[in-house]
């Protein structure tokens, strides 16, 4: 069995922020409730027009629509901050999965997707979640 290109999102030239930004930026960022399709052990990986990306060392040039993913505050989730993603590509589009925290810290795996690799819908709710606390983080008393 073939396993699906995998690499970090910053060698992709996408970044997300760990924080809110006030920089405007061009990046059109939308949610959904439903996948863009069903993936399942036939969706087709790295197609014959896929051409995986050459990665050089240098130069690194920013990106105008960085971030291209922000803390959502209108979704407690991701309210807070975004970290550690990495990317897949299928049947041509690109799907992020990234960690995020809300303002308690709590963290949860979320998914976004893109056929332009600048433009993301995120699905509207988490697609990992922590069902146990954590037990370094609550402080005795």
């Amino acid at each position: 069995m073939k396993l699906p290109y995998l690499c970090t999102l910053s060698i992709l030239s996408c970044v997300i922020s760990a924080q809110s930004s006030n920089t405007t930026n061009t990046t059109r960022i939308s949610t959904s409730s439903t996948l863009p399709f069903n993936i399942s052990t036939s969706t087709l990986e790295n197609t014959a027009n896929y051409s995986a990306p050459i990665f050089p060392l240098l130069p690194f040039t920013k990106s105008p629509s960085n971030p291209i993913l922000t803390p959502n505050p209108s979704s407690n989730f991701e309210s807070a901050y975004l970290y550690n993603p990495t990317a897949i590509v299928l049947n041509e589009t690109i799907f992020l999965l990234y960690r995020a925290q809300n303002k308690s810290k709590t963290s949860s795996v979320g998914l976004a997707w893109s056929t332009d690799g600048v433009n993301f819908t995120r699905l509207d709710r988490p697609i990992i979640e922590a069902t146990e606390p954590c037990k370094l983080c609550v402080r005795e008393r």
